[in-house]
């Protein structure tokens, strides 16, 4: 079923992150999906200066002061059938990645 392979997929590869992010040292900078459609400005800033490259100011005139959260299109998506099976999924996870379910 497509809603769970993505599931598993998206498990995984997030398990496997967390697993090995001690390996890149400080080149590891983790940020969330909600953190950056919440203050964008500050999120790139962040990273632009991770990356250690220049900030000039007309470079945030071209990024959005907001992006969209686009994280209830699931809700609004998917049957219920696919949610449960995606919440059984990656549920457990999320909560232990700090997220609400």
């Amino acid at each position: 079923e497509p809603v769970a392979l993505c599931g598993e997929h998206w498990k995984r590869n997030v398990e496997e992150l967390m697993a090995h992010r001690h390996l890149f040292g400080d080149r590891y900078l983790e940020l969330r999906y909600e953190d950056l459609v919440q203050d964008t400005h500050k999120w790139v800033r962040e990273v632009v200066s991770f990356c250690g490259l220049d900030q000039s100011p007309e470079f945030l005139e071209y990024v959005p002061r907001e992006l969209p959260n686009m994280n209830y299109k699931w809700e609004t998506q998917f049957s219920e059938r696919e949610k449960a099976v995606l919440s059984k999924i990656v549920g457990p996870y999320m909560v232990e990645l700090g997220y609400e379910i």
